[in-house]
């Protein structure tokens, strides 16, 4: 589980993660899998009573969606024999078989499809910050490992507008309508406190990978990663894989906004006017200090 929010470097590590033999993943450079987040959502809105009670009474099957309880009423009269008891747990349970086997199905067989069959351990995908969606999951499959990755929420800052540029439109939350001082404050301090209240909460269980870390120092900050997953680790198995993954790719570079990933470090400086690079200090330095990042606007050093 790969728990970040956009801009942050994810692609590049879930391209990492599905070079390593022992983890599956479906063409993270092309597409973004939602396998877990499509079935989860499916098992969440089909477990809630108000969906799975429509199979003894439903009033207005005709309508669209009637099958989740949308608008529906209380049940006319109590159930007899137990019969909503027995649809909370035993069918629960077994809608939650359903939905981890059909996610287990789609990446034995493209597994299989992509001669990786031997040693496959995990799946990975990316997941958006929802704390239901992240736990259901953890339930659905207990021996899930969740990576939470960051990256200087500043850098991304600059990163999303540089992207937008890019491309012509507006993504990650942030519209034509809407300023960048607004943007900061009504979206960009929002995710950044809400990853740090889940790596909080995960600090013993989840393993956090910082952005600028697996761009400097890769092999290092991999070999920990696997050592963490429990998958092969050695320093033959990560550079192996790093020439993998380094190999020219146009599917990286239409991802990129700069060629150089070292140059995406401390861009906030360059890239952000002064006074707004000056806010982002003053409203995420609580986050920033947090995950180890420094507040100072002139690099250590720099005499600026």
């Amino acid at each position: 589980m790969i728990t970040t929010i956009g801009r942050s470097g994810s692609k590049w590590l879930a391209w990492l993660l599905s070079c390593h033999q022992a983890v599956s993943a479906f063409q993270p450079l092309v597409f973004e899998p939602r396998l877990a987040t499509y079935w989860t959502t499916v098992f969440r809105e089909l477990s809630a009573p108000r969906s799975y009670l429509r199979q003894i009474h439903a009033e207005r099957w005709d309508e669209p969606r009637w099958w989740l309880g949308d608008g529906a009423g209380p049940m006319p009269a109590p159930v007899d024999l137990g019969m909503a008891e027995w649809l909370g747990a035993e069918g629960v349970g077994q809608l939650a078989g359903l939905c981890q086997e059909r996610i287990e199905a789609f990446y034995l067989e493209a597994s299989e499809r992509m001669g990786k069959t031997a040693g496959v351990r995990y799946f990975a995908e990316k997941f958006l910050l929802d704390p239901v969606l992240l736990d259901l999951t953890t339930e659905i499959f207990p021996g899930a490992r969740e990576v939470i990755l960051v990256r200087d929420f500043r850098d991304r800052l600059s990163s999303v507008f540089a992207w937008n540029e890019k491309r012509g439109e507006a993504g990650f939350g942030h519209d034509a309508q809407m300023s960048q001082a607004d943007y900061l404050t009504e979206r960009v301090r929002v995710d950044a406190e809400e990853l740090l209240q889940r790596w909080r909460r995960r600090a013993d269980a989840a393993h956090l990978v910082r952005y600028e870390d697996l761009i400097l120092e890769p092999e290092r900050t991999l070999a920990r990663l696997f050592a963490y997953l429990d998958v092969e680790s050695d320093p033959e198995t990560v550079e192996t894989l790093l020439e993998v993954a380094n190999r020219p790719s146009d599917l990286l570079d239409g991802h990129r906004t700069v060629s150089d990933p070292t140059q995406t470090i401390g861009r906030w400086r360059r890239d952000l006017p002064t006074e707004l690079a000056a806010e982002c200090n003053e409203i995420l330095a609580p986050v920033l200090e947090a995950f180890g990042y420094s507040v100072a606007l002139s690099p250590a050093g720099s005499g600026v």
